[in-house]
């Protein structure tokens, strides 16, 4: 991933001119994508950007590989069970809704009818309905709105293996794999920094941002182990993403017609 690019590149929109967007072929650049990141601690190991890095890497997979193209990432979400730890970023719940609805709004008056939001960050799931109602009451023209996050069409044991009580939940083996893949100079020594808080008797489906905040809190910040990471294991997951995920979002937009729809993991 370069940031900045010196010329233009036709997956990422940043680099397009105001009369090639008006006049793009929807044939030829079929949808767009939003990466929607995070700006929050992952451990003392990974970057403050992981999640936001990992969405990005596979926008970018995705429009290379489906004909699509990309937007700049959303940096700032909401982060508010890590703001114990310095350097986490983060904004207000209607903010980020009214932000992310504004960008759809934009691209959707710029002439892209298929709007991919693809989310990096596990608490931004949370906010989907409400993103979803302010496009579908503000927007009333064509529209193919799908929102999801990369991990969505993983099969069940690489879901577990990404978010699960036994792998953990932040800045884990999977996190640390991906992003040793994407910038593995950005991962520093990972040696004595597993944790695993106390969670006897703890569905995970239960446990919502202020659950999660006070288990990390007095911690490194790391729910899982990274230490069990390889830049091999990060390799083969974002190829599983990048192929699982493209089967997934090329059947979703074969939908026909003026549709606004939202999708989220079951």
């Amino acid at each position: 991933m370069k940031i900045g690019r010196t010329r233009q590149s036709l997956q990422q929109l940043e680099t397009w001119t105001s009369p090639e967007v008006q006049n793009h072929d929807r044939e030829v650049h079929k949808f767009v994508i939003i990466p929607l990141g995070s700006f929050e601690q992952h451990g003392p190991h990974a970057p403050l950007g992981t999640d936001t890095f990992i969405g990005w890497e596979i926008c970018q997979r995705l429009a290379s590989k489906l004909n699509g193209v990309t937007v700049p990432p959303v940096w700032f979400s909401v982060s508010e069970e890590h703001m114990d730890f310095a350097g986490t970023i983060t904004i207000k719940p209607e903010t980020f809704c009214d932000y992310v609805s504004d960008i759809i709004f934009s691209l959707a008056r710029g002439g892209f009818t298929k709007i991919l939001v693809l989310n990096g960050h596990g608490t931004n799931e949370t906010y989907f309905p409400q993103i979803y109602a302010k496009v579908k009451e503000g927007y009333k023209g064509e529209l193919n709105l799908l929102l999801l996050s990369y991990w969505t069409a993983l099969p069940i044991k690489e879901r577990e293996y990404l978010c699960s009580l036994q792998w953990g939940l932040h800045a884990n083996a999977f996190e640390t794999s991906v992003i040793l893949a994407i910038f593995p100079s950005l991962v520093r020594k990972v040696k004595n920094c597993s944790h695993f808080p106390d969670v006897s008797g703890l569905d995970v489906k239960d446990l919502d941002a202020i659950h999660f905040r006070s288990l990390l809190k007095n911690s490194n910040g790391v729910w899982g182990d990274p230490s069990k990471a390889t830049l091999r294991k990060g390799q083969t997951l974002l190829a599983s993403i990048e192929e699982t995920l493209s089967s997934y979002v090329s059947g979703a937009f074969q939908l026909s017609g003026t549709v606004v729809t939202s999708e989220t993991p079951d």
